[in-house]
């Protein structure tokens, strides 16, 4: 696994697998560890729950997915970068995804409403 994220209820476990040969995006139920959902479309990266535990946040492209089906919401931003952190504000309402660049000395951080 890439990254992981686990709700803020405990109850749900959400991780990606990113490399050369999958993309691809898996959420458990905590308690049973049964796999409720695998999404195999190349959105990926590191994972955000946001605070209500209701939907997840992909960074490699920024994707707000509905919780459990991992239906996609919408796209925050359709940028393939190589984010490596994702975190929702207290209230939701926004994400943060922070990357390094490997061209420049700065570090950048993207900071989006969620729709």
């Amino acid at each position: 696994m890439h990254a992981l994220a686990i709700s803020p209820d405990g109850r749900t476990l959400a991780g990606s697998l990113a490399g050369s040969l999958a993309e691809d995006l898996y959420v458990w139920d905590v308690p049973s560890g049964r796999r409720l959902d695998v999404r195999k479309d190349g959105h990926s990266g590191p994972l955000a729950f946001t605070p209500d535990g209701k939907q997840l946040v992909t960074a490699r492209p920024l994707v707000l997915r509905e919780l459990p089906s991992l239906r996609r919401v919408v796209t925050i931003d359709e940028e393939q970068t190589n984010r490596e952190t994702a975190v929702f504000s207290p209230d939701g309402r926004t994400v943060a995804a922070g990357f390094t660049s490997y061209t420049s000395s700065e570090d950048t951080a993207l900071l989006r409403p969620v729709p």
